[in-house]
C-alpha cells in the first residue's frame, strides 16, 4: 500500500500520522515512520525497540512495517 505524508493511519499502538519511509541496511526492509500522540495505550510502547523518541512527552515517532498499518 502506498501512503502519503501526513496521511492518518492506524498502527498497532493507536492512530497516527504517516511521516515517511526509513530505509534499513537491507533494501527490502523499508519501514514506515509514524507519529503517534501519546495516550495510555501508546505510553508503555515508548520503550519498544521501534520507538525513535523514548523521552517524548506529547507525541512519539515509531517505525512499523507497512503491512502493520491500516
Amino acid at each position: 500500500m502506498n501512503f502519503r505524508i501526513n496521511q492518518a493511519v492506524v498502527t498497532p499502538i493507536g492512530e497516527g500520522v504517516y511521516q515517511g519511509e526509513i530505509y534499513d541496511s537491507e533494501p527490502e526492509d523499508v519501514r514506515a515512520l509514524v507519529r503517534v500522540k501519546l495516550t495510555p495505550q501508546s505510553i508503555p510502547c515508548l520503550q519498544h525497540g521501534n520507538c525513535l523518541t523514548p523521552r517524548a512527552t506529547i507525541s512519539g515517532l515509531w517505525t512499523f512495517r507497512e503491512s502493520e498499518l491500516k
